[in-house]
């Protein structure tokens, strides 16, 4: 089953940019530009999730850019970049699932289980004697 409710998705982006002519030959530009995005629920990466286990996913994303130009002669240029990026966009749950007592039990059920399968495996290891 796929749902189809309306999903609230706030976002806003700014860029700025400047340039710095040094020289007839030499030309430096930056740019920063910068957005958040937010999507409650997260019905686009998680649509078949039952509507007590929803999720958000959002967070920021920036990216920088330094650019130098050298014009060698009219038809020789030599230009330099440098870009780097971020972006942190984690998958978190809504309130209303992490108050639901289900959800609650499940994350409860996933330790027991981990630490069975840690028991059972240094059992395995332990009854299988010295290795050689």
């Amino acid at each position: 089953m796929i749902r189809t409710p309306k999903a609230i998705s706030r976002s806003y982006q700014y860029l700025v940019r400047g340039a710095v002519v040094a020289s007839e030959k030499d030309t430096f530009t930056a740019r920063f530009l910068g957005s958040h995005d937010s999507l409650t629920p997260d019905l686009f990466a998680n649509a078949t999730a039952l509507p007590t286990e929803d999720t958000t996913q959002g967070g920021p994303a920036r990216n920088l850019g330094i650019f130098w130009t050298h014009v060698i002669d009219p038809t020789k240029v030599n230009e330099l970049r440098f870009t780097a990026q971020t972006i942190i966009l984690p998958f978190s749950p809504l309130a209303s699932t992490t108050s639901n007592p289900a959800v609650q039990r499940s994350i409860l059920d996933d330790h027991r289980i981990h630490g069975y399968l840690l028991r059972e495996r240094r059992r395995q290891r332990d009854s299988a004697g010295p290795r050689a």
